[in-house]
């Protein structure tokens, strides 16, 4: 057998690879579509505790370019979900905002950030580092403000729902009233459509792909026999 029909071989071995790779991908998608969901649609984490003396804790921001690439848009269908559940006699308030608003309102309040979060720790509790802002001022009720892109507010369980745009923004959890020490639970999910079209499509172009190695692979070996 030639050196070129040998290469050609591993060539095809490759795309065999890459064609399991997909189907293992595009499976696992098409596995968390129908098993990983709430009874919303969302992926969701499991809920995580969390606990601070400030008067909000603030996710990093997240700064969203949708625009900028037509291939972006199917971005646009994709809904959050932040669920919240105060452990205290206190309302609970969620909120996402432009982060410009959200750090004037936040101004001189002693308040923390997430800069990390291990939601998978191997051991004990989920792990979460904040950046704390240290701080004087008592803000008024997150209620009384109208800049929230989306919120919720009041006792017992509160679900936030919000569709993805171009901009930068950031969660904010805290009491109801703005008070100080938060104690609550709180978890994060995400209702992405296209979710089984992308897992069905990675499917069909690894059995395309594992077909044809297979198809070139045997062209090649009978060829080389003869």
């Amino acid at each position: 057998m030639s050196k070129g029909r040998l290469f050609l071989i591993a060539l095809y071995a490759l795309v065999l690879l890459v064609g399991v790779g997909l189907i293992i991908g595009g499976g696992s998608i098409l596995w968390a579509n129908t098993f990983m969901k709430d009874a919303d649609g969302f992926y969701t984490t499991r809920p995580v505790e969390v606990q601070r003396d400030s008067h909000a804790i603030t996710s990093y921001p997240a700064d969203i370019d949708i625009e900028s690439l037509p291939v972006l848009n199917w971005l646009k269908s994709i809904e959050v979900k932040v669920t919240a559940n105060n452990n205290k006699d206190k309302g609970v308030f969620v909120g996402i905002a432009p982060e410009d608003d959200l750090k004037n309102y936040l101004n001189g309040v002693h308040h923390d950030q997430i800069d990390e979060m291990d939601l998978n720790h191997p051991i004990g509790k989920p792990e979460i580092e904040y950046k704390n802002f240290p701080g004087t001022s008592t803000p008024a009720s997150p209620t009384d403000k109208d800049f929230w892109e989306a919120s919720s507010s009041g006792t017992g369980e509160q679900i936030l729902k919000w569709g993805i745009e171009s901009g930068t923004y950031s969660v904010v959890l805290m009491n109801q009233d703005g008070s100080s020490g938060i104690d609550l639970n709180a978890s994060v999910g995400a209702n992405v459509p296209i979710a089984s079209g992308i897992g069905l499509g990675l499917t069909v172009a690894g059995l395309i792909l594992i077909l044809l190695s297979f198809f070139l692979l045997y062209v090649t070996v009978t060829r080389s026999s003869i």
